[in-house]
């Protein structure tokens, strides 16, 4: 019994908490701000970070798709996992251009939502809601941001793109910081 590990104490493990969520909160704030000082580079590093994700689905896809082989979907797979991989180098080889189609897909996915906001508060204000304007101007707000991305200089993507990722990096790492604040004084 002597070689067993004993367990934290609650104490211990709420110091160990408190501190290691300390030291993810403050990074990613520091990243969020590096992100939104420098959104290009930050947008670039995006994209290539996805390149190196869909070079690994796709790998996976490959190896999955050729154990499967007698698999009736075989040939769709073979084909996922292949433009995945021909994306992910792409990106990987030219991550400014990554930059620019992830830059397009946010004011592809933007004109989407906006168009299905607009829907929904038109047949809100239909059943009489009061607040059908809300999502209009949500919309509304989505199409303005989509129209600007689109006709912008690509740049403005990438920045965009950077910008996005750089405040939620730095809102989640504040929601951290709270958090470990609250575990510190006993509150979680």
């Amino acid at each position: 019994m002597s070689g067993l590990v004993t367990p934290p104490t609650t104490a211990q493990a709420r110091h160990t908490g408190y501190a290691l969520l300390l030291i993810e909160g403050v990074l990613l704030v520091l990243l969020g701000l590096g992100a939104v000082i420098a959104p290009l580079v930050a947008g670039v590093l995006a994209a290539g970070i996805l390149g190196w994700l869909l070079i690994i689905a796709g790998i996976a896809g490959l190896v999955s798709t050729f154990y499967n082989r007698t698999h009736i979907h075989f040939w769709g797979a073979l084909l996922s996992s292949i433009a995945a991989l021909v994306v992910a180098l792409l990106i990987v080889f030219d991550p400014g251009a990554g930059a620019v189609a992830l830059s397009w897909m946010l004011a592809a996915w933007l004109m989407v939502d906006g168009v299905s906001s607009i829907v929904i508060a038109l047949s809100s204000r239909k059943a009489g809601t009061s607040t059908w304007w809300w999502l209009m101007l949500s919309g509304l707000l989505d199409w303005v941001l989509a129209l600007f991305i689109a006709f912008s200089n690509p740049l403005v993507g990438i920045a965009v793109v950077g910008t996005l990722v750089g405040i939620d990096l730095l809102f989640g790492g504040i929601a951290l910081l709270a958090m470990a604040r609250g575990l510190r004084r006993g509150n979680i």
